[in-house]
């Protein structure tokens, strides 16, 4: 059975997102020695030289610009596709990353070779607080699809076609579970997917939380493996 990650990079003027991808991918390869495919678009990926990051590159389009303040600058960012994962993976056991996460050991090897549907990360590791959000005040526990393993299989599809109904009907499900944010977050739309493909609850088996910065974070220093924050 094939297992592979993929990632997901739509530049925005801003931010290379590429760039980042080629980072994520090496240290996929590092630490999970897993091929790794990119999913994005011409704009993208125009005028770069490719080399041996990627072991496929898929090029699909993203029609969603939304827009979020980063280092005090108002950005737009794309972030509809990944939706799209599960249509367009090779492989029957896909690790789907957002490109801004390290991934510093072997710790998801573990979770690649679970016998699971369907996994996402259960919260995250925050230095300005000790609680895990919720999707609003009243409403279910938010999960992160920063980090998600799925299996090609019919429950999984099963959350992905959710998640691409949550994104077509935002506002309706907006209204449902209280969401307030105007942006389209995936974060909201898989958490709520999940909940609902496994029966209005949680699945047994999740991703370990992720240690999650903001841009009030900063990095001071970097050795191998070994990275200071405050």
């Amino acid at each position: 059975m094939s297992t592979g990650a993929v990632l997901i990079a739509h530049n925005n003027g801003h931010t290379d997102y590429y760039r980042l991808a080629c980072i994520c991918a090496k240290k996929i390869k590092k630490h999970l020695n897993i091929p790794v495919t990119l999913l994005t678009d011409s704009n993208t990926i125009s005028g770069k030289s490719f080399d041996e990051t990627f072991d496929s590159i898929v090029e699909i389009d993203s029609q969603m610009d939304n827009e979020r303040k980063l280092f005090s600058q108002v950005q737009g960012f794309y972030n509809d596709t990944r939706c799209q994962a599960y249509d367009h993976t090779p492989y029957e056991t896909t690790l789907l990353i957002d490109v801004d996460y390290i991934v510093n050991s072997d710790n998801l090897k573990h979770f690649l070779q679970a016998d699971q549907s369907f996994m996402m990360a259960c919260g995250i590791i925050n230095f300005g607080s000790d609680e895990d959000p919720l999707v609003s005040s009243k409403s279910i526990k938010m999960k992160w699809a920063t980090t998600i393993i799925f299996k090609k299989d019919k429950t999984a599809k099963a959350v992905f076609d959710q998640v691409k109904h949550i994104r077509n009907n935002y506002n309706f499900y907006a209204d449902v579970y209280g969401i307030t944010s105007n942006n389209f977050r995936n974060d909201i739309a898989f958490s709520i997917a999940e909940h609902i493909v496994y029966g209005l609850r949680s699945p047994e088996v999740s991703l370990p939380r992720i240690l999650f910065l903001t841009d009030k974070d900063a990095v001071i220093d970097i050795d191998g493996n070994n990275i200071t924050v405050r």
